[in-house]
């Protein structure tokens, strides 16, 4: 399993080398990928989540975290969670590999690439009875995101047993999390992607 983190690593340094940084400063975005390079990301992983980000110097440092939701319900502390320096510009990142048959345990994937180097946390996560059996969906942020020095949703895994007309979290959820909770409870098993940049 850490050999492919290591050549996931290797892969998404070349990807964020070709990865145009958005110009303006404060910014996180989703990266605009090729269908190459969405097609070596699927080589290694289920879901796999890329956003580049653009901040002033001020900045030191970023925290990236998977909370995880069971029926609605916050199940614990965040299942992963990574912190390091910031540089000025680079790339988030965060993968999701489901079990393979006859194993109980998601692995995650949180990474910070930047120019100068990379850092990175593998977690696993047990999952729940006929988890492979479950529909799934998955969405990012779009529109405007709260002001980078606080905490802000930038994507989500969705899991449910009932596949009939599953739809991915709304707007609403990625403006105001805490107002809109409730939109969690429609779904058997959430993994909700966090970050927030400390100066």
């Amino acid at each position: 399993m850490r050999k492919n983190l290591v050549l996931l690593f290797a892969i998404l340094l070349v990807i964020s080398g070709c990865s145009s940084i958005n110009a303006e400063t404060n910014t996180i975005t989703v990266s605009d990928l090729t269908n190459r390079e969405q097609a070596l990301l699927s080589m290694n992983t289920d879901n796999a989540f890329m956003f580049d980000y653009d901040v002033d110097k001020e900045f030191k440092e970023v925290s990236v975290w998977v909370e995880k939701y069971e029926d609605g319900k916050f199940a614990h502390d965040p299942i992963s969670s990574f912190i390091t320096p910031v540089e000025k510009d680079g790339t988030i990142l965060f993968t999701l590999q489901r079990p393979i048959p006859g194993f109980d345990q998601s692995v995650l994937n949180l990474g910070v690439i930047s120019k100068d180097g990379s850092g990175s946390v593998q977690n696993s996560d047990e999952q729940p009875e006929k988890f492979e059996e479950m529909a799934s969906t998955a969405s990012t942020f779009s529109g405007e995101l709260n002001p980078l020095n606080e905490e802000n949703v930038i994507a989500t895994i969705c899991f449910s047993k009932n596949d009939a007309g599953l739809s991915t979290i709304t707007s609403s959820y990625y403006e105001d999390p805490e107002a809109n909770v409730e939109e969690l409870a429609q779904y058997d098993l959430v993994y909700v992607l966090k970050v927030q940049f400390k100066k």
